[in-house]
């Protein structure tokens, strides 16, 4: 699964578990929401924001990339400032709880799960709470394996040269 399918199977999975009263906008977000995002930004709240932050190579580990993903909640100012952290604590919590941690998106299972309130002076200011859900997850990028060598099932060798060493079986195949 690429990276664009990954954000748009979390956006799916998030808008299929949150009722319209609890987040009012799931979408697909180019990167971090910060200070200056809401500024220049409207948002329909609570609102929820699925972002790839990027990715980095795995070592020696070809195509394999591990990359971080961020889900980012957004409330407003609509019964006090105290009501608004709360909203977006609550909601952050129930994300975090709602998610399939062991396979977001059918994809390697995450790790380094992190969820942070991003709380500043200038954003308070703006009568907005937010949280990020942040995690890591290993994803293939690189040459899709043909469907017809997906029941590819045993190879058989011969050879005419004496047998030196136990031959091991294994499903990991690197066509590139």
């Amino acid at each position: 699964m690429s990276a664009t399918q990954l954000v748009q199977a979390i956006r799916d999975d998030l808008r299929a578990k949150l009722s319209k009263d609890e987040c009012k906008q799931v979408q697909i977000y180019g990167g971090a929401v910060d200070v200056k995002t809401i500024s220049n930004k409207r948002f329909v709240c609570p609102a929820v924001m699925v972002a790839c932050l990027g990715w980095k190579p795995v070592p020696e580990q070809r195509h394999q990339f591990d990359t971080r993903f961020a889900v980012f909640v957004l409330t407003k100012d609509a019964k006090g400032d105290e009501a608004r952290k709360l909203a977006a604590m609550a909601l952050a919590e129930k994300i975090t709880r709602v998610m399939n941690w062991q396979a977001v998106g059918s994809a390697a299972p995450v790790q380094q799960v992190q969820c942070q309130n991003l709380f500043s002076g200038e954003i308070d200011q703006k009568k907005i709470a937010l949280w990020a859900i942040t995690w890591w997850q290993s994803l293939r990028m690189g040459p899709e394996i043909p469907a017809d060598l997906n029941n590819l099932l045993c190879v058989t060798v011969e050879t005419n040269e004496p047998q030196t060493a136990d031959i091991e079986m294994t499903t990991d195949i690197d066509l590139s």
